[in-house]
């Protein structure tokens, strides 16, 4: 996503949001992921990238132009980007039973992948957060990111996923 795609964003969901450090802490995660996605490094471990301390520190700075002002809670984005990454194969059995007969988590567009991965990571491990919310927050950001028709696809994979998990 180009820089200044994402700023635009930034600012669209921020003005939307009630929560905005959580909202924008969700969004850096979920471009962090595109990233890491785009680059093939989503596979590497939490280890590897906590080994480069400032490397999630830079990417939200970048990514997420509030972060100057502390209008992102970025130990949140961490969390989010640290869990996809350790958990990404649970995360990915949780997302692909839910795809539908012939469809393949490598189908799905990098940008739609990131939302659902993200919001999979975060039904399972927050489970003091009602489901709803949850979901609710990662349409809005996919509102923003994604097309209109993608948006029912990630409703519906989601809600499934969050009646298991909750």
């Amino acid at each position: 996503m180009p820089n200044i795609y994402c700023s635009i964003i930034t600012i669209l969901i921020y003005n939307k949001t009630m929560n905005p450090k959580k909202t924008l802490a969700r969004l850096g995660a979920i471009q962090l992921i595109y990233d890491l996605d785009f680059n093939n490094k989503l596979t590497d471990t939490a280890q590897e990238l906590d080994s480069n301390e400032d490397y999630l520190e830079n990417k939200i700075a970048y990514l997420v132009q509030f972060q100057e002002a502390g209008k992102i809670q970025k130990n949140y984005a961490k969390l989010l980007v640290n869990g996809v990454v350790t958990y990404l194969e649970t995360i990915d059995n949780k997302i692909i039973p839910n795809l539908g007969q012939g469809w393949d988590i490598d189908k799905i567009g990098l940008t739609t992948r990131a939302i659902l991965r993200c919001g999979t990571f975060e039904l399972i491990s927050q489970k003091e957060l009602s489901a709803n919310i949850i979901i609710s927050e990662y349409i809005k950001l996919a509102q923003e990111l994604i097309d209109e028709e993608k948006l029912s696809f990630v409703n519906a994979i989601l809600d499934k996923i969050s009646k298991e998990v909750k």
